[in-house]
C-alpha cells in the first residue's frame, strides 16, 4: 500500500455499493419503462412518443455515467491520484457524449410536406397555404397548395420561367422573378395568379424579392456589373406600386437574399467576404452593416423570424448544408433539422415555431427536391 492510500472500512463499501445498486435498478426500470411506453404511443401516432423516447433513451445512457462517477467518488475517498484523474477523463467524455447526443436527437425531427419535386417556397401569411417552384411544361412554374394538402394549382400559365416566389404579409399578391423578358425582373401578381404586372425595369438580374411586414415595400438584389466585369449584387428597395426605387447597400461586391425584420428597420442579407459567405444584416439606409454568422463556412439564405429573435440560414459547416438559427446580434448558432442532402431557403412559419425549408437529395444522377418541416427547438 503506497503512503498516499488509506484503506476504506468495509462497511462503508458496501454501503456505498448498496446504494449505486438501488439507483442503477432505478434507473433501469426508468428506462424501460418509459423506452416501452414511447414505442407504444409512436406506433398509434400519439405526440408525447418522441419525449418518452427521448427521456427513456437518456436515462439508460445516465445508467454507465452514473457508474463511473462512483468509481470516481470512490477514488477521491480513497485519496488514489490516478484512478481520480482518469475516472474524471472517462466521466467528462461520457457526460458531453450524452449531451451532444440529446442536443442531435432535438435536432432530427424534419417532416416532409411535399412528395413530388418542389423548391423555395413561401407561406400565406396566415401559414394555412404555400406556394413553391416546381417544373412543368418545360419550364419553373409556380404552384400553389394547401400546407399537408396533395393536390397542387398551377398559378399562372407562363410560358417563361417563374422562380423566387414571396407571399405578401397583407395575404393579396405574391412577387416573383420570371424570364419573360429575356432577362430577370421582378413581377406582381394576385394571390389567385390575376393581375400579373412587372414591378421593376432594370434591364439585368432582378432576383430574390422580400416583402416589408407593412407589405409597402419589397427588397430585391439587382446585378449592377457589365458583362466581363467582376460580379456585382446590391440590395434595393422598391415601393409596391412600383415607384420609390432605392438603392440600400453599395459595397461593390455581391449581396443577395434579403429579409427585413419585423419592424423594418433592418434586412438581413447574405454577403460574400473574400472567398467566403456570411449572414450580415444592414439598416434599411443602408448604414451600420454587421457580420452575424462569422464563421469559415458558407453561410446564406437569411430569414427573419416574425417575431424578431432569430434568423434562420442554411450553412454547411457540418460538412453538408442544413438549416440553423442565430439571434439578430450574432452568437452561437443553433442547429434546427440534422438533416441529409443540401437543404436551403429556409421560411418561418407565421407564429416562429416552425422552418420549412428545401432539401435536395440526388436519386440517380438527378437532383430530387421537397419541402421539409422542423419546430424550433424551445
Amino acid at each position: 500500500m503506497s503512503g498516499g492510500e488509506r484503506p476504506q472500512p468495509a462497511g462503508e463499501l458496501s454501503r456505498l455499493e448498496e446504494q449505486i445498486g438501488r439507483v442503477l435498478r432505478l434507473g433501469v426500470a426508468l428506462s424501460a419503462t418509459t423506452l416501452g411506453a414511447g414505442l407504444v404511443l409512436a406506433f398509434i401516432g400519439a405526440a408525447v412518443a418522441p419525449l418518452l423516447l427521448s427521456v427513456g433513451l437518456a436515462v439508460l445512457m445516465a445508467i454507465p455515467v452514473t457508474r463511473i462517477a462512483a468509481s470516481f467518488v470512490d477514488a477521491v475517498r480513497r485519496h488514489d491520484g490516478l484512478l481520480s484523474w482518469s475516472t474524471a477523463v472517462v466521466l467528462s467524455v461520457m457526460a458531453l457524449t450524452l449531451v451532444y447526443s440529446l442536443q442531435s436527437r432535438e435536432a432530427d425531427a424534419a417532416e416532409e410536406v411535399t412528395h413530388g419535386f418542389s423548391v423555395d417556397l413561401s407561406l400565406s401569411p396566415d401559414g394555412k397555404r404555400m406556394v413553391y417552384v416546381a417544373t412543368a411544361d418545360g419550364h419553373d412554374q409556380l404552384f400553389v397548395v394547401d400546407v399537408g394538402g396533395s393536390k397542387p394549382a398551377r398559378l399562372l400559365a407562363s410560358q417563361a420561367n417563374d422562380d423566387d416566389p414571396a407571399w405578401s404579409p397583407d395575404g393579396k399578391e405574391i412577387a416573383f422573378v420570371s424570364d419573360a423578358t429575356g432577362h430577370l425582373e421582378i413581377y406582381v401578381a394576385n394571390a389567385d395568379g390575376s393581375g400579373v404586372r412587372q414591378l421593376t425595369h432594370d434591364g439585368s438580374s432582378a432576383i430574390h424579392p422580400s416583402w416589408s411586414a407593412d407589405a409597402a415595400r419589397i427588397a430585391y438584389c439587382v446585378q449592377l456589373n457589365a458583362a466581363g466585369q467582376p460580379e456585382r449584387f446590391e440590395l434595393t428597395e422598391i415601393g409596391r406600386d412600383g415607384n420609390g426605387r432605392r438603392q440600400i447597400t453599395n459595397d461593390g461586391g455581391v449581396a443577395t437574399y434579403p429579409s427585413w425584420s419585423p419592424d423594418g428597420s433592418r434586412l438581413a442579407f447574405r454577403k460574400v467576404v473574400g472567398a467566403n459567405s456570411e449572414v450580415f444584416t444592414v439598416k434599411a439606409d443602408g448604414t451600420d452593416e454587421r457580420n452575424v454568422t462569422n464563421d469559415t463556412a458558407f453561410d446564406g439564405w437569411p430569414a427573419w423570424s416574425p417575431d424578431g429573435r432569430y434568423i434562420a440560414f442554411a450553412s454547411d459547416r457540418r460538412s453538408n448544408f442544413q438549416i440553423f438559427v442565430v439571434k439578430p446580434d450574432g452568437g452561437p448558432a443553433q442547429l434546427v433539422a440534422n438533416t441529409t442532402g443540401r437543404a436551403t431557403s429556409p421560411r418561418w412559419s407565421p407564429d416562429s415555431k416552425s422552418i420549412y425549408f428545401t432539401n435536395c437529395t440526388v436519386s440517380g444522377t438527378q437532383p430530387d427536391c421537397r419541402i421539409l418541416k422542423a419546430e424550433l427547438a424551445k
